[in-house]
This record gives structure tokens, sequence and C-alpha cells, in this order.
């Protein structure tokens, strides 16, 4: 997931001058692959870690989706 985050996160930056729509596209999957980093941090019991992405996520893609998956994300640091 670390991986996926960081080629990404080097693709928009490369693209910066591209097409609007392929920006969103670019952006769209980053926004995916950081929470999906969130949540496979979770499970390995990482869970300052993955709180700490999960607000850095919630300030980067503002919104309704990413204040629930931020909240969420304290559903799962509570464990089994």
């Amino acid at each position: 997931q670390q991986q996926t985050v960081a080629a990404l996160t080097d693709v928009r930056r490369r693209l910066r001058g591209a097409s609007p729509a392929l920006q969103r596209g670019v952006q769209s999957a980053l926004q995916r692959a950081r929470w999906d980093y969130v949540y496979a941090l979770l499970r390995q019991e990482r869970r300052l870690q993955a709180l700490r992405l999960a607000a850095t996520n919630a300030v980067l893609f503002p919104g309704w989706t990413s204040f629930r998956r931020f909240l969420g994300t304290f559903r799962g640091m509570q464990g089994d």
C-alpha cells in the first residue's frame, strides 16, 4: 500500500500540466490508495500511524466522504 501511494504521488506530481480529466483520475486513485493504506495499517494494529494518515487524508481531501472515513478510523481502532 505504501509503495502504491508513493508511486501515485509521483505520477500526480509529473502530471501537473496534463489535462484536468487525467489529473482528476490520478487524484481519485491516490485518494483511494491512501485510504486503503489506512485500513491496512489498522489491520496490522498500527493504530497511531493509521490515525495520523487518516487525519492527513481528511485535510488533503476535504468532504463528507473523507470525514466519514476519518470517523470510521476510530471505529477500526477499537479492535475486536
